[in-house]
């Protein structure tokens, strides 16, 4: 079998996983629901900026810090949208461990590990 055919697989095997179909009933409720959109959006923004900030070795701004806080707490209470995040990142943790299997035995760099 070739290695396309072997994806093929394992995209079938990805999307008849326990992971993809709750992940794909949290997208639906949230599909058509512009508040719950942006809210994430919003959350997903404020996230980067504060984490980008971080990794420039800068200290978010404590107004940068609450936003993202509020954006939080009225997650908490936004069952559809705390569901398809946590569904989102179990699949995100799924597709991630599949990565480590795939690539973890290929000898791929020129130095090896120390």
């Amino acid at each position: 079998m070739s290695v396309y055919g072997t994806a093929h697989k394992l995209a079938k095997a990805l999307k008849e996983s326990d992971e993809y179909q709750n992940f794909q009933e949290a997208r639906q409720k949230m599909k058509n629901d512009e508040t719950r959109i942006e809210l994430l959006e919003d959350f997903q923004n404020q996230l980067l900026k504060v984490r980008s900030q971080e990794m420039q070795g800068e200290e978010a701004a404590s107004e940068e810090r609450e936003k993202l806080e509020e954006l939080q707490q009225l997650i908490e209470m936004n069952q559809p949208v705390k569901e398809f995040l946590q569904a989102q990142n179990r699949m995100y943790t799924l597709v991630n461990d599949i990565e480590e299997i795939l690539f973890g035995d290929l000898e791929l760099k020129l130095r090896e590990e120390e």
